[in-house]
């Protein structure tokens, strides 16, 4: 599965990272017992010179030679002798002045008898005894016993109280000539405990106070494999390269005239300078670099320290060089090394030579017999490997296994994360994505806890536990949580991301799966502009389109649809990907181009349940674009390919309902009986009995249709066209001329279907037929009935309407009332309830104009736009007709403001224009009217004439012939307004002098109208222009 590789690729980097690390600890731990064994090296001279600078005491003879003989037997090296005669002298001399020399050569014998606790006292009696005498100034002897005692305070493992010791001796003997030594000490006690950003600090420090002491060279060499360690590998680099200037000029002796130090032993220094530059090469991934500096330092120090360790990383340099025979040889030369660990690894790295050899079986052998080694040190790495080569085999049940039993061998922080993450990615190809989610969430605590340093490429691994995390998350169904960790991983990690592409893409899958399609689609784009060779490229396009599908944003469908068509010819989501563009064309109502692309994916993929659906919608749409004979070619292909399909019912009916909108009835009702006879139990029989009614029906075979229509009735009375078909038996009944019949149709259907739908349908279309018949109290006595019958039908409250409605015919007025007050106490915020008020203030205003306009303000409040646009506009009429001039027009200036786009807002407009037209106000009239001009019906043509006609009354007759030539462009249809403006062009262009022009408009008046009014006015002005009379 996908989600593992990437997994995989990082794993497969573990050991190139981790080979040096195991030796982090051991070897600051080695460097610290030889600068401890080094600065114990000079302990008989330096107590020597103290003794040549030490004040002279009145002692008597017996204690001077007593001191003597001490002294004599440690510098001979009888160490148990000296210190039985110092004790015997401190016991029998408690007063003598020689106590403080003696502690100090009592300390020297303990401290070669490694009695580090005894030495230790032995300088501290020594320290005070010096310091009674001084008066609390340092001197040169206080210093050097003072770094004897750090000596022995590091030597016991006493390091927090050592450190506090370093503390103080720097404050206090800043000058010493042990000043960098205990400097370099305190370095290494900071490395001890992980603190290596302290360490490389204090060893900075160090150079930079005391650059020419004999430390300074080693503190070069440390700071480098501290920076190391810190994995800041050019510093390391740099630093080497210092420290190699540094012993070259020791080496030539350069620095002995500035009066530099050199340091104790310059191959030290050397061998650290010669490791660090190669470990750096190999951490840079510079093999050939490495190599060169792991030879360099074999060749000048084969039997060093650090030999057997640099053979190690010089084989594995050779395996990344891609020589694994060559790494293999090296590998076993060392699998005999003195050094356990050395050993250990040489043959675990071995192993891997030979699986990069394409030897696996043998590989997977030793790796099995090192992991059942008993005292073997590196058995976790072994089973790691194990489950690294059956994950590679696809063998994941073996992998689990090896990788559960490596994360109980290993205690190593480093391996422990290795071992969760594979074993994360091995859930995962098996499905088991609670242990998935478990292993990545382990990996990512040990991150959280563990020193970012010691572990190699922190945040790559880091990078890798979240994106699993969010994986396992996302088939766990919880794409909430995802979307919180992916996130989180995004923002962390996207711009240095080992895998961006997958942390987008796992992201953008979340955000889909939780409903949040922005989020997803700008996921999914941000992929695909960040990475566009992405592997995940085909899936992210496939997702931005379906966000954009289910978002309704079609046309951006179509787009991704099409792109990853065009991109991926031969895509696994090609099926998908048509129909749902398709689907999204079709929604869009871009009929030709949706046929095309259903008629694709059919031709492409004719054994697909979609390429079947493809095919029917293929000829439906045809159908919507009115092609009724591709249409039909389309459906009967569908039926001949895909016989057995569901969907073969509704294209026989298709079939037949393309012959009825043909208006060929007799094809249809055959075609139709055929589907009937094919599919008698077809959830669309009642639908298709329904259809060969009206079939019969267009054709004037009324019994034909009455028995189809009593078969939907009686067969379906439970379907929707049951209803309908209650309505169509009453309209053949009435067109047959059986009306007593009709009326008792609905008698009929409510004895056999008491309280159904079909019984109410029955009811109501009786009350509407006699109220059709203009037989008001018998339709108000029907339609009363009903709403008292069915208070809870959803058609209660049209009937109260037609109730209303055949009072108000009948002049019964307090009826009419008392109906529209039931609707609206009942259905408040009904149509009908505001309607029957609206209709009941056109009512009022014959006989009351204020209550009238009382009607109409509640309709006001009440209605949609249009009634309320009615009621504010009838409000108008009745301020004009009651002589309140300045309400009516401030109540049609309202009605401008709240409903311009109305129709009653076109006649307030007209009411308007006229009013100002009387008051020859002509740019007013014109204001008003051009709103109405853009009308293409009869009122746009009688605005464009009276704007003409404004014009033509100011005067400006150019401006009224433009007008007027507009209304015979844009109104040729309206009759009477376009002849009546060619009476007016005419006149127009007699008062500009255009005789020619005028005649040629009232002829065209004449031809359009001779022998009415406007002929006969037109034929009089021809006969005076033609006379030559003005």
């Amino acid at each position: 599965m996908r989600f593992g590789l990437a997994c995989l690729a990082l794993l497969l980097l573990g050991y190139v990272r981790g080979v040096g690390d195991e030796a982090a600890g051991s070897n600051v731990w080695q460097r610290l017992q030889q600068a401890l064994d080094e600065g114990a090296k000079g302990f008989l001279w330096q107590a020597e010179q103290l003794a040549q600078r030490s004040p002279r005491f009145p002692v008597s003879a017996r204690e001077e030679f007593a001191v003597l003989l001490i002294e004599s037997h440690i510098r001979q090296g009888l160490w148990e002798t000296g210190w039985e005669e110092a004790q015997r002298f401190l016991l029998r001399e408690p007063f003598s002045p020689l106590r403080g020399v003696v502690w100090r050569w009592a300390g020297i014998a303990a401290f070669e008898l490694r009695r580090f606790a005894d030495a230790e006292r032995c300088w501290d009696s020594t320290l005070a005894s010096l310091q009674s005498r001084t008066a609390g100034a340092p001197t040169e002897v206080e210093a050097t016993i003072g770094y004897w005692r750090i000596l022995a305070l590091l030597h016991q493992g006493h390091y927090q109280r050592a450190e506090g010791a370093i503390e103080a001796y720097v404050q206090r003997y800043p000058a010493s000539p042990y000043a960098d030594d205990v400097l370099f000490f305190q370095a290494l006690l900071s490395e001890l405990q992980g603190k290596y950003r302290r360490a490389a600090e204090q060893l900075r420090q160090l150079r930079q106070l005391y650059p020419c002491r004999s430390a300074t060279a080693q503190a070069l060499a440390r700071e480098a494999y501290v920076r190391l360690i810190l994995r800041e590998f050019a510093q390391a680099l740099q630093l080497a390269e210092e420290l190699e200037i540094l012993l070259e000029r020791f080496h030539r002796g350069d620095t002995l005239g500035i009066g530099c130090e050199p340091p104790g032993s310059l191959d030290i220094p050397r061998q650290e300078l010669l490791f660090v530059r190669a470990e750096a090469y190999r951490e840079r991934e510079q093999w050939e670099a490495a190599q060169r500096a792991y030879d360099e330092l074999l060749s000048q120090f084969p039997e060093g320290p650090l030999a057997e360790r640099a053979r190690l990383q010089r084989a594995w340099v050779t395996l990344r060089q891609g020589r694994a025979e060559e790494a293999l040889r090296r590998f076993q030369a060392l699998r005999g090394s003195s050094d356990r660990e050395i050993a250990a690894l040489a043959a675990l790295y071995g192993a891997l030579a030979r699986k990069m050899l394409g030897d696996t079986a043998n590989a997977r052998q030793e790796l099995l017999e090192l992991s059942l080694q008993p005292d073997f040190p590196a058995t976790a790495e072994a089973l790691l490997e194990l489950g690294q080569l059956s994950y590679e085999a696809g063998q994941y049940r073996n992998a689990r296994l090896n990788l559960e039993r490596a994360m109980r061998e290993t205690g190593e922080a480093h391996t422990m994360l290795r071992v969760l993450l594979l074993l994360g990615a091995t859930y995962q190809q098996l499905g088991q994505w609670e242990n998935a989610l478990r292993s990545f969430r382990m990996a990512g605590e040990l991150l959280q806890r563990g020193d970012t340093l010691l572990i190699p490429r922190w945040r790559r691994y880091r990078e890798q536990a979240l994106l699993g995390e969010g994986i396992a998350l996302v088939f766990l169904q919880r794409p909430a949580e995802a979307v919180d960790v992916l996130q989180r991983a995004v923002a962390e990690h996207l711009a240095n991301a080992l895998q961006g592409d997958e942390l987008l893409f796992w992201l953008a899958e979340a955000s889909y799966a939780s409903g949040d399609f922005s989020r997803a689609t700008e996921t999914y784009e941000q992929l695909l502009l960040r990475y566009p060779k992405s592997s995940r490229r085909e899936e992210a396009l496939y997702g931005t389109a379906w966000c954009a599908f289910r978002t309704q944003q079609m046309e951006r469908a179509v787009f991704w649809f099409e792109r990853l068509l065009k991109e991926f010819p031969q895509t696994r989501y090609a099926v998908e990907a048509l129909l749902r563009k398709a689907d999204a064309l079709y929604l869009l109502r871009q009929f030709r181009d949706a046929a095309a692309a259903y008629w694709e994916l059919a031709e492409r993929f004719p054994q697909t349940t979609e390429a079947e659906y493809a095919a029917y919608q293929y000829g439906y749409v045809l159908y919507r674009l009115r092609d009724f004979a591709a249409a039909e070619q389309a459906f009967r292909y569908f039926v001949r390919t895909y016989p057995r399909s569901s969907l073969v019912d509704e294209a026989l009916y298709f079939l037949g309902w393309l012959s009825f909108q043909q208006q060929r009835y007799e094809e249809a009702v055959e075609r139709f009986r055929k589907l009937l006879e094919a599919y008698p139990n077809s959830s669309l029989a009642a639908r298709t009995w329904f259809a060969i009614g009206n079939a019969y029906y267009n054709a004037e075979r009324w019994q034909d249709a009455l028995e189809a229509y009593r078969t939907v009735v009686e067969r379906y009375p439970n379907s929707p066209y049951a209803v309908e078909a209650v309505k169509s038996v009453q309209y053949c009944l009435l067109a047959l001329g059986q009306t007593e019949e009709a009326y008792r149709w609905a008698d009929t259907i409510a004895a056999r279907y008491p309280a159904t739908r079909l019984e109410e349908e029955s009811r109501l279309k009786r009350a509407e037929l006699l109220f059709s018949q203009q037989r008001y109290e018998a339709a108000f006595r029907e339609f009363a009935e009903f709403a008292r019958r069915y208070p809870y039908s959803e058609r209660t409250p049209e009937a109260l309407y037609w109730a209303f409605r055949s009072a108000l015919a009948l002049g019964d007025v307090q009826e009419a009332r008392r109906m529209s007050e039931q609707l609206c106490r009942q259905y408040p915020q009904q149509w009908y309830s505001v309607q029957s008020l609206l209709e009941l203030a056109r009512f009022e205003a014959r006989l009351d104009l204020r209550r009238a306009d009382s009607l109409y303000r509640e309709v006001e409040r009440l209605g949609d736009s249009l009634q309320a646009a009615e009621a504010v506009f009838q409000r108008g009429v009745l301020a004009y007709v009651r002589q309140d001039t300045l309400q009516a027009l401030t109540t049609w200036a309202e009605l401008l403001r709240r409903f311009p786009s109305t129709e009653f807002a076109d006649q307030a407009r007209y009411q308007l224009a006229m009013y100002w037209r009387a008051r020859e106000r002509y740019d007013s009239v014109r204001l008003y009217l051009a709103p109405v001009a853009l009308r293409s019906d009869e009122r746009g043509a009688e605005a464009q004439y009276y704007i003409g006609e404004a014009w033509m009354r100011e005067g400006r007759c150019d401006s009224a012939v433009i007008a007027f030539r507009a209304l015979q462009t844009t109104h040729p249809g309206t009759e009477n307004w376009y002849s009546l403006s060619l009476l007016y062009m005419g006149e127009c262009y007699e008062s500009m002098g255009e005789v020619a022009a005028a005649i040629e408009a009232y002829r065209l008046v004449l031809a359009l109208r001779p022998d009415d009014e406007y002929g006969r006015t037109a034929r009089s002005r021809l006969s005076r222009l033609q006379r030559g009379g003005p």
